[in-house]
């Protein structure tokens, strides 16, 4: 058999563009030795240095610095208010309290019902719950915590989980001089509750919305929308139809 070069460079050329082109999603660039944190608490800059590297963009965290609040144990007892992050790919917590710069990580030997996050730039707060695996109508391998974005009937909940996308690699001075840095970008998830109390994985649409919903409450929701002028578009406005179909 004949070996055709041709169509062999041809292949291989185009093999390099798309691994060139197409930025690649990992779950994370490094492993975090969270042993060596259990072992002792770490400093605030000392924290940071792991969490935040000059060549990266983001954060595997959930939030950009260390969020005010409290959180509420499964039996009902609040915590004092501390600052605390979450660490999205390995599902760690960690906490420090708000005179000292010192960092623990949290175990989930806490029965963890809720956090309550106090907006520092406003009045405003979010409020984020952690869920077992079994209240979701499809297996999930550990809890997780998730953001509420509407209670009742039909409660509507965000797991948000930083991609790593590293960055295309640089072939010649041009490429060098106009590349981005790697980044962690962040991953939205969408649960719905259902009529029978399970959370199942949604699209922000009316159609999946309106698929978990009873005959009844779909016609209800459908004129709510109506009246209101809404148009099943983004978050904002799924949860505007969700909260009026709670208290309307």
């Amino acid at each position: 058999m004949n070996f055709n070069w041709r169509i062999y460079r041809s292949t291989l050329l185009l093999s390099i563009f798309l691994l060139i082109s197409i930025p690649q999603i990992m779950t994370a660039q490094e492993v975090v030795d969270y042993e060596e944190m259990v072992k002792s608490n770490w400093d605030l800059n000392h924290f940071n240095s792991r969490y935040f590297r000059d060549n990266v963009k983001g954060t595997q965290l959930l939030f950009p610095e260390f969020a005010l609040g409290r959180f509420i144990t499964s039996d009902g007892q609040k915590s004092e208010v501390l600052f605390f992050n979450y660490d999205t790919i390995s599902k760690k917590l960690f906490t420090r309290k708000a005179d000292r710069q010192s960092v623990t990580n949290e175990t989930y030997s806490i029965s963890l019902d809720s956090l309550i996050v106090f907006e520092t730039t406003s009045t405003s707060q979010k409020e984020y719950i952690r869920l077992m695996p079994e209240a979701f109508d499809t297996d999930r391998p550990y809890p997780t915590i998730y953001q509420v974005l509407t209670t009742g009937k039909y409660s509507l909940i965000k797991e948000t989980v930083k991609a790593f996308v590293k960055s295309k690699k640089a072939f010649s001075v041009y490429d060098q001089s106009h590349s981005d840095s790697d980044v962690y970008k962040p991953v939205d998830k969408y649960y719905l509750k259902s009529s029978e109390g399970k959370y199942q994985a949604i699209k922000l649409s009316k159609r999946n919305i309106l698929a978990v919903m009873s005959p009844g409450d779909q016609e209800a929701v459908l004129k709510l929308v109506k009246q209101n002028g809404l148009k099943w578009k983004g978050e904002p406005e799924i949860v505007q139809i969700l909260q009026g179909l709670t208290t309307g």
